[in-house]
């Protein structure tokens, strides 16, 4: 696992988005930067499928991050993956989900 500041982060995905995907999608990451790194990579056009995949992340705060990340490009097709969320165990996750399907997300 990588420890990576937020500012290299956000450095890799200004000069190198595939590589930021990369490292989400094959788990590289701890915790903190995964969580940070799925919300940073939300606008990128290959980063849909990587972050539905993590939507049943075991850690919440991660799922928190992929939802940020989903909802820069928020369309009917994740609203019908997130719906199921409605039900999860952390109350955080389940008040973003409202917000979104609301439209109360920014």
């Amino acid at each position: 696992m990588l420890t990576v500041s937020f500012e290299s982060l956000s450095y890799i995905k200004e000069h190198d988005p595939n590589y930021l995907l990369f490292l989400v999608r094959n788990g590289h990451l701890e915790t903190c930067e995964l969580t940070f790194a799925a919300e940073l990579i939300g606008d990128l056009p290959k980063s849909k499928p990587i972050l539905l995949d993590l939507l049943s992340h075991p850690d919440a705060v991660v799922r928190e991050g992929v939802l940020y990340g989903l909802s820069k490009n928020l369309d009917d097709e994740v609203k019908n993956k997130i719906n199921y969320m409605l039900e999860d165990s952390s109350p955080a996750i389940r008040e973003i989900v409202k917000s979104m399907l609301e439209g109360d997300l920014l």
